[in-house]
C-alpha cells in the first residue's frame, strides 16, 4: 500500500522544460544557397563597372545570378534563406550597370574639345581603306575630305626604342600590333607630331586633338612611313573607353 502511495507522489515532469526541449528539437537552420553567395561576389566585383566598361558584363552576370538565387530560395519552401541578401545584391548589380553606362555616356559626350570633330579611327579611316594604282597610293575620297580639318580621335602608341619624352610617334587603331609586334597596315597608322609638348609611351588608349593631313610626300616602300598625318594640339589618356 505504501509503495502505491509513493508512486503516486512522484512529481510530474516540468512542463516548461519539456516545452523548451520540444522547441529546440523543432529548430532547424536554413542555409544560404551557393548561387546566392556567388551572386554577391559577382556583384561586388561588378562595382568596378562604375569606372571601367569592361566590368559591365561582370555586373550583369551578378544581377542574373542574384535573380536566379531569389528564384531558387522562393522555390525551396523554406529550405533556403537569404532572400534579403540576394534582393540587395540584385538591386546593387542593376545600379552598377546603370551607373556605369551613364558614366561612360557622360565621358563620351564631354571629352571632345570644342572646335574639333570626333572621328573614328576604325570607321572613318581604317575601314575606308586606300586606293592603290600601278603608279601611286591614294587615300579614300572620304578620308581626303578630312585633310586640313581639326579632328579628335583615339588610338594606341606604337612602341619604339624611345619610351619617354616623345614628340613624334605612330598612332595605331588598336593595341594588337602594339603588344604582339608586326607591321601595321598603311590605313591602320597615323604619323603624329606633338606641337610644343611631349608625351610618354603607354599601352593604354590615348586621345588626340589636332589637324589632320595627308602626306603629300609619301613614297611608300618597306618602312613605316605614314600616309595619314596629325599635328596634335592635345594628347591625353582616353577618358572614356569608346
Amino acid at each position: 500500500m505504501s509503495q502505491v502511495l509513493e508512486e503516486q507522489r512522484v512529481p510530474a515532469a516540468n512542463p516548461t522544460h519539456s516545452s523548451v526541449r520540444d522547441e529546440f528539437n523543432e529548430f532547424s537552420y536554413s542555409p544560404v544557397p551557393i548561387v546566392a553567395v556567388t551572386g554577391i561576389i559577382l556583384t561586388l566585383l561588378g562595382s568596378m563597372a562604375l569606372f571601367l566598361w569592361i566590368a559591365l558584363p561582370i555586373a550583369l552576370l551578378g544581377a542574373l545570378v542574384s535573380l536566379l538565387a531569389l528564384i531558387t530560395i522562393r522555390r525551396s519552401d523554406g529550405a533556403y534563406s537569404g532572400t534579403l541578401v540576394s534582393t540587395l545584391s540584385l538591386l546593387l548589380a542593376c545600379s552598377f550597370i546603370v551607373g556605369g553606362l551613364a558614366y561612360q555616356v557622360y565621358l563620351y559626350k564631354t571629352e571632345t574639345p570644342e572646335g574639333y570633330q570626333r572621328i573614328s579611327f576604325y570607321r572613318d579611316l581604317s575601314e575606308k581603306g586606300i586606293v592603290e594604282t600601278p603608279y601611286s597610293v591614294m587615300a579614300h575620297k572620304d578620308v581626303a575630305a578630312l585633310d586640313g580639318q581639326k579632328v579628335f580621335l583615339k588610338g594606341f602608341i606604337y612602341p619604339t626604342e624611345k619610351m619617354t619624352g616623345l614628340n613624334k610617334f605612330l598612332l595605331l587603331k588598336d593595341n594588337g600590333q602594339c603588344c604582339f609586334g608586326g607591321k601595321p597596315k598603311l590605313e591602320d597608322r597615323i604619323g603624329v607630331e606633338l606641337k610644343g609638348f611631349t608625351f610618354d609611351h603607354t599601352y593604354n588608349k590615348v586621345s588626340l586633338a589636332g589637324t589632320f593631313h595627308l602626306n603629300k610626300n609619301y613614297h611608300g616602300g618597306e618602312g613605316l612611313e605614314p600616309l595619314f598625318l596629325l599635328e596634335a594640339d592635345k594628347c591625353t589618356l582616353s577618358a572614356s573607353d569608346f
